[in-house]
């Protein structure tokens, strides 16, 4: 703290903040001591002040006491450090007084100098010191001279001092003696001050007037020596300048020679020092001239074959002479041309250039979008209807491996209940079909597998079915439920009845003819009416009777499109795919029932895209209808429903 406040002068520095408080904490004593004096203080020592200035015991300084304090030590060391200065420059000033009083004691105990004999020598040497002294000395920077200017006369001793001080001339005894003699003009043994400054000069002047004239006679023998030189260099180059000539050149010779011409004048610049081109253009050249000026002035430098060659080419008049102004003209005539032929070059090197850039991005590019194009592997499908190398024929199970042909008749309901597992076609069985489609098919699982069969049999008996329409020329004995207009029959044949094989129908079971006759009901736009109810079904069951649908307990108990319904074991969950029906049937249902003797059996079936139908086969039918019922077989609805149909109402077979 006395450094602090022994440096703190209240005059020149702020007021102190912070402490015109009762008290401070440590806390706060530390932070206002930093800022005011930019001191961090060691917690030892932020103990040892707030303690010394604790007056109450609390752990708090008291902020006057210690103003009080801090000011009272700042006076009393800024106090003592002023008596130690002045007591420090008192006591310097004695010892200067003291050095100057042994000075003057010293001069005043100062004998004449003796002046000892003096030679020629001892004049010269002390003359030449003086001259160089008088050399390198600067009168205007030293006013000890101004004062020998004005000073009187000097005996031996004053002009030796004088000398050592203005001049840093140091001199022996006899060079002070023959110094004297040699200014001493009234010999009486004095040296005048006025006229010893005035020598001073004058040796000044004379050695700078000498050295003078030993620069320009040493500069005269140089050029002297160097003009010597320099004709000695000329009439070496004038005998080494007679070249060679070959005026037997060849077309190479002549084509580089130009070629070297025609660079150097296509490089030229007419702002470069060096050449004369209005001196070249007076001139009349010979072989040696002509070779000269190109190398001196235009740097090219010809062989003797080449500089016949460029010779003879620029002698228009055959004289062994070349007129200047018409070495100039086809000097710069080259030159343009190969300029031209230059630019020419580089904007073709430009354009290939530019073109290679050009391909290279477009490559850099391709590499781009192949490598961020998505990579896509489409799965194929056991039967794939949209490819163009499916055959319906392979796959058709009436005509493949395996299938029964059903020649029995229709109602034998023996053959009916018989199962042939050996020859039966299982779904999802990939082996009984034709190698080429074997091969390409991908891996897919046994459940998929039988989905897909299911599909295509479910496809190939839509193909089969025939149907008449509701405006049919002839009658037909074969309607049913009372011969409306909408009624068809699907297995009445000219002939009689057909098999199924024969129809061109599938068989879903082997040992089982399909002699089940459909009844079915399309809905026009009615997802929700594609359903029986269970009762419905159940009642469709027993045998000898016939159930219609009742729409309104079709709501009480309905059952989705696709559900598990009451059916027999050997039901089947059959998927029309959306590729093969009529985009103007989507939305569009039909149900199907069975009618027999005894048991009766319900499909419900949707034509919507994606929608599933389950079909239940029961006990054996002499007859089968189909009857369709809503607006489905209107006109104005395009009068066709899947892809593959005909017109409803017609002979054509959908």
């Amino acid at each position: 703290m006395k450094r602090v406040a022994t440096n703190w002068d209240p005059q020149k520095q702020t007021p102190l903040l912070g402490f015109d408080c009762v008290s401070l904490g440590p806390t706060e004593f530390k932070e206002l001591f930093r800022r005011n004096f930019g001191v961090l203080l060691h917690p030892r020592d932020l103990g040892v002040l707030v303690s010394m200035y604790d007056k109450q015991g609390e752990g708090r300084a008291d902020s006057a006491e210690f103003l009080k304090d801090f000011w009272q030590i700042g006076r009393d060391e800024r106090e003592l450090q002023a008596r130690k200065r002045m007591q420090m420059v008192r006591k310097l000033n004695i010892k200067q007084n003291e050095r100057l009083r042994e000075r003057a004691d010293r001069r005043s105990k100062v004998k004449e100098v003796a002046v000892e004999k003096h030679t020629e020598d001892h004049v010269r040497s002390a003359i030449a010191k003086t001259t160089r002294v008088a050399e390198r000395y600067v009168v205007s920077r030293d006013q000890g001279f101004r004062q020998l200017e004005r000073g009187g006369m000097m005996g031996p001793t004053t002009f030796r001092e004088q000398l050592r001080t203005i001049f840093g001339l140091r001199l022996t005894r006899a060079e002070v003696g023959g110094l004297i003699s040699a200014f001493d003009l009234h010999r009486d043994g004095m040296v005048d001050a006025k006229e010893f400054a005035f020598r001073f000069h004058t040796l000044a002047r004379d050695s700078h007037a000498a050295k003078v004239a030993e620069g320009q006679a040493r500069n005269e023998t140089a050029r002297r020596r160097n003009r010597e030189q320099e004709e000695a260099l000329l009439t070496k180059l004038r005998e080494q300048s007679k070249c060679k000539v070959n005026w037997s050149f060849s077309e190479d010779e002549l084509k580089r020679g130009l070629k070297m011409i025609a660079v150097a004048a296509s490089t030229y610049d007419k702002a470069r020092l060096g050449a004369d081109i209005n001196r070249i253009a007076q001139m009349k050249m010979d072989p040696t001239a002509f070779r000269a000026q190109l190398l001196m002035n235009f740097r090219v430098r010809l062989g003797p074959g080449e500089l016949g060659a460029v010779f003879t080419a620029f002698d228009k008049d055959n004289s062994k002479l070349i007129d200047g102004t018409e070495l100039m003209h086809e000097f710069f005539r080259m030159g343009r041309e190969e300029r031209a032929k230059n630019l020419a070059e580089a904007e073709r090197q430009r354009h290939r250039a530019d073109l290679k850039e050009k391909n290279f991005r477009q490559r850099l590019e391709d590499r781009f979008i192949e490598q961020t194009a998505a990579k896509v592997v489409w799965p194929r499908l056991m039967y794939d209807p949209f490819d163009d190398d499916y055959n319906m024929d392979d796959h058709d199970p009436a005509t493949s491996v395996g299938s029964t042909t059903l020649s029995k008749s229709v109602g034998d309901n023996k053959s009916r209940g018989r199962s042939n597992n050996d020859n039966n076609n299982e779904p999802g069985d990939v082996s009984r079909e034709p190698s080429a489609r074997r091969r390409r098919r991908p891996k897919i699982s046994a459940s998929t597998a039988e989905f897909l069969a299911q599909i295509r049999k479910e496809e190939m008996t839509i193909r089969a079915m025939t149907c008449r329409g509701r405006r049919r020329k002839n009658g037909d004995s074969n309607h049913r439920n009372g011969g409306g207009d909408d009624s068809c029959d699907l297995f009445s044949y000219p002939g009689g009845p057909r098999t199924a094989t024969a129809a061109g129908l599938p068989s879903t079971s082997p040992a089982r003819p399909m002699t089940s006759s459909l009844k079915g009901s399309i809905n026009n736009g009615d997802p929700n009416r594609n359903v029986h109810t269970r009762a419905e079904t159940a009642a469709a069951r027993a045998p000898g009777r016939r159930r219609e649908v009742n729409p309104e307990q079709r709501d009480s108990e309905e059952e989705p499109v696709g559900a598990s319904s009451a059916a027999t074991d050997d039901a089947e969950e059959l998927a029309l795919p959306p590729s093969r029906l009529n985009p103007r049937a989507l939305g569009h249902s039909a149900s199907f029932s069975t009618d027999d003797g005894r048991v009766s059996t319900a499909t419900s079936v949707s034509t919507a895209r994606g929608s599933t139908a389950r079909s239940s086969r029961g006990g054996g039918s002499r007859s089968s209808s189909f009857t369709a019922s809503g607006r489905g077989f209107e006109p104005n609805f395009g009068q066709t429903i899947f892809e593959h149909g005909g017109v409803v109402g017609g002979d054509e077979v959908w």
